[in-house]
């Protein structure tokens, strides 16, 4: 199970995904994740139905996707990203793309680094999107400048 934190307080539970679990996710839990291809408005409005008000939380909580990965099928359309990554991924045999295209198997700020970049290295929609909102942005400035 995974814990929420915010300002070192504990928040909610929130369900572990389908490769975390000891079982397959249920409808209901798949429901309760975030699309891969919102715009910023709905992964808001994803977020505060589950008790997360403030943006900052989706900033945080998006930094574990350091460590995660999506399906071949989810990776955005950028021709020169969705060319490179897809090559990448089918050929891993795993059907997986790492969301942190800098040091995957690190928990490091790299995928914040990677959001800023000037060629856009977010992943899945929704994570180069939350990008372009001008508070979400800053928040992501400021986390890509921290290693703690």
């Amino acid at each position: 199970m995974f814990w929420g934190l915010r300002a070192q307080r504990l928040l909610r539970h929130f369900p572990l995904g389908h490769n975390d679990s000891l079982r397959p996710a249920s409808q209901s839990e798949i429901f309760f994740l975030p699309r891969p291809s919102p715009d910023v408005g709905a992964l808001l409005d994803k977020f505060r139905s589950s008790g997360l008000a403030d943006a900052a939380d989706l900033v945080a909580l998006s930094g574990g996707d350091t460590v995660g990965k999506a399906s071949c099928g989810f990776i955005r359309d950028n021709e020169d990203l969705s060319r490179r990554l897809s090559g990448h991924c089918f050929a891993s045999g795993t059907g997986k793309q790492s969301l942190d295209v800098i040091t995957p198997d690190a928990f490091d700020n790299k995928y914040f680094v990677a959001l800023t970049a000037g060629t856009g290295q977010g992943v899945l929609t929704s994570d180069q999107a939350a990008f372009f909102d001008q508070f979400i942005k800053s928040n992501i400035e400021g986390r890509k400048l921290r290693q703690d």
